[in-house]
């Protein structure tokens, strides 16, 4: 997925918006086209975890990240 700032400079991959922070030109990287999901893609997400991995999968395509995308998650979301 490519991200433009919302000041108009990219596009830019997940991992070069992740490290920049903000874009050059001050702005706000966003992603150039929002998923759009069928109820169906949840079904086997049974918990958090799950549901997020589905909602992320899309934004971390093409992201070195991906194949740590459950991992990532995993740890954000284990808190008691």
């Amino acid at each position: 997925m490519r991200y433009f700032s919302t000041r108009g400079e990219g596009p830019a991959t997940l991992d070069q918006a992740l490290v920049n922070g903000i874009a050059g030109d001050g702005g706000l990287y966003m992603p150039e086209v929002l998923p759009v999901f069928e109820p169906g893609e949840f079904e086997h997400a049974a918990s958090i975890t799950g549901v997020a991995n589905v909602l992320l999968q899309p934004f971390f395509e093409g992201s070195a990240l991906l194949g740590d995308l459950k991992a990532i998650l995993e740890e954000t979301f284990s808190f008691p």
